[in-house]
């Protein structure tokens, strides 16, 4: 049955958005009642959570593996490739997202959600995850110059923000390949902490 209610209201996000979607259309569709979805979910917010949820786990396990890969380059001496943006690393993301294509685009329209802010608030982690780490490349002189968390954070929710609205706009593989290589380009994060 949770199955079926799932579906449904992935439907139900997908077509209308969080903030139009209708609890009584997903138990139309799922075949159950508002009872039931109120009793196994609690409302339409954790419908939501429940739906997107095992995209955002592997967004933070992805964000999680970097931080840890960027402090073992640092103990390895390998300065050089922290947070340098390669198409490899984009594309990365890029194929995530893609494969999340339907996640995407719910959390492009998911207002009034306790996930309408997430964009923002993982980039907010993803600085205050890796900012020692940045601190201490520019102590050692490795680096020119650390921004500001909050200036770190906007520069990377404009990163993502880049490269989810051609996910949102459906772009196929071969149009993701040619724009991650343009995107790559203009994010080089050497120029930001080398200027």
């Amino acid at each position: 049955m949770d199955d079926k209610v799932l579906e449904a209201a992935r439907e139900e996000f997908l077509e209308v958005g969080y903030p139009k979607a209708s609890l009584r259309r997903i138990c139309a569709q799922a075949g159950v009642t508002t009872g039931t979805i109120y009793s196994r979910f609690g409302g339409k917010d954790e419908l939501f959570e429940a739906v997107i949820d095992p995209f955002l786990k592997e967004i933070d396990k992805m964000q999680e593996a970097r931080s840890e890969e960027m402090v073992a380059q640092v103990k390895r001496g390998q300065f050089g490739s922290v947070w340098h943006n390669t198409e490899k690393d984009l594309r990365t993301f890029m194929v995530l997202f893609a494969n999340h294509a339907d996640e995407v685009k719910m959390l492009g329209n998911c207002e009034g959600s306790k996930y309408e802010n997430y964009i923002f608030e993982m980039c907010a982690r993803e600085v205050e995850a890796n900012y020692d780490v940045m601190a201490f490349l520019r102590k050692r002189g490795l680096i020119r110059s650390l921004p500001e968390k909050e200036t770190l954070s906007m520069l990377l929710h404009a990163y993502y923000m880049a490269f989810l609205e051609p996910i949102q706009k459906g772009y196929t593989e071969a149009e993701l390949a040619a724009y991650g290589k343009v995107l790559a380009k203009l994010y080089n994060w050497r120029i930001v902490f080398n200027s």
